[in-house]
């Protein structure tokens, strides 16, 4: 549990600078314990105890050293496994009409041992038009490539924010090689809109 916590987040708890008082009749003197460090620590301590409690332990998050790419994992005691999962927000955002407003595009690799390889596209507020009962597709641009069609659908609970991505080994293969991407997306009410991915980096195998 000890690595748990030790790896999760690394920029998780803010360092706080400590003043040192200079008395020259003291000859040391010792920084008095960060609080808020203090305080940061013992709240994630009680959510990875919460986790194993339920049967799922929050392992390492970190962010990439070599892109924008973050990186988490759920560890699933029943079957002994590890979910894996990697999030990249975009760099830019969009407005939409009342009621949403600004909002961010976000992708995310996922596998799981219940349901194996799933990207999605998600957006922080809005309606994303892929569907399960029509035809429905992402635009896609790697790099300086062509323009790529992928078929496109919803999550199984309705959320109207987050789209499945289709043919998720062809797209993670094509991701995995990029520096950039540019996705569009038919939103309800709104058009097309496009997002952009400093996509370098990710470390996915």
């Amino acid at each position: 549990m000890a690595a748990v916590i030790g790896l999760f987040w690394s920029g998780f708890a803010p360092q706080t600078p400590v003043q040192v008082v200079k008395q020259p009749t003291v000859p040391e003197l010792k920084a008095e314990p960060d609080r808020d460090m203090e305080a940061d620590a013992a709240a994630l301590r009680a959510k990875v105890e919460a986790g194993i409690a339920n049967g799922s332990i929050p392992t390492v998050e970190r962010k990439s050293s070599t892109g924008k790419w973050v990186y988490s994992g759920d560890y699933d005691r029943m079957r002994g496994t590890t979910d894996r999962y990697a999030n990249l927000s975009s760099e830019n955002s969009v407005n939409l009409g009342f009621p949403y407003g600004e909002v961010y595009g976000r992708l995310q690799v996922r596998k799981r041992s219940t349901d194996g390889l799933n990207i999605m596209f998600s957006i922080d507020k809005g309606q994303i038009l892929c569907r399960s009962y029509t035809e429905s597709y992402l635009s896609i641009k790697f790099d300086n490539g062509p323009i790529q069609r992928f078929s496109c659908t919803g999550a199984a609970d309705g959320t109207s924010e987050v789209s499945f991505i289709i043919s998720a080994r062809k797209f993670l293969n094509s991701l995995i090689k990029s520096n950039q991407i540019i996705v569009e997306v038919p939103l309800y009410q709104n058009g097309s809109r496009q997002f952009t991915f400093e996509t370098k980096g990710l470390d996915w195998k």
